[in-house]
This record gives C-alpha cells, structure tokens and sequence, in this order.
C-alpha cells in the first residue's frame, strides 16, 4: 500500500501542483512541519527527496493532508472546486490507507 498507493498519490500531487503554481508553497510548508514522535525535522523539500522508503511514507502521510490544504489555500474562484476536489481525494486516499492498516475490519 505505501510504495504502491501512497507513491503514486505523491507523483500525481507533484504533477498537479507544479500546474497550479503552488510547488514552491508546498514546499515552503512542508520544510515548516516542526518535528514530533518518530519523525525528525524535514531538511529537504519534498522535492529533494530522490527516493521514497517506507517508513518515511508511513510518516509523511500523517501530515500530507494538512500540507496540501496550506499550500492550496485562497484559490482563485475558478480553481475552487478543483483545488478541493485535490484535496478530498487525497484526504480520503490517506484515510483508506490509514484503515486499511488495522488487523480486522468490522462492517
């Protein structure tokens, strides 16, 4: 699921905000995330980061959400929709991963 899903949702975010000129805030804000838990503080912008391994997608995730909504925050009216159609998908692609990692399922 990490190196399958979560990478492919990475490549397709940096493809779309590299459209919408909103790469650089991205960036800008991921390098703000303080540091917590398991994970250091990012030194490299996620750009800069050449290889993906997998516990470092376990823990990006946890915060790729909020990131993404930062940096695509005050749309123009006609990038409104779009950008939050960009943000439900990833939201609930990040969620589905989330559950998807329990031992059992109930109905």
């Amino acid at each position: 699921m990490q190196l399958g899903m979560l990478k492919h949702l990475l490549g397709r975010l940096s493809v779309f905000l590299k459209q919408h000129k909103r790469f650089e805030a991205f960036n800008n804000i991921w390098l703000s995330v303080p540091a917590y838990l398991e994970m250091a503080q990012l030194r490299r912008t996620y750009e800069e980061v050449s290889s993906w391994q997998g516990k470092e997608i376990k823990i990006m995730s946890r915060f790729l959400v909020a990131v993404l909504h930062c940096a695509l925050r005050a749309p123009s009216a006609s990038l409104q929709d779009v950008f939050k159609q960009a943000i439900e998908c990833s939201r609930a692609l990040v969620e589905f991963y989330f559950y998807s990692e329990y031992n059992s399922h109930d109905e």
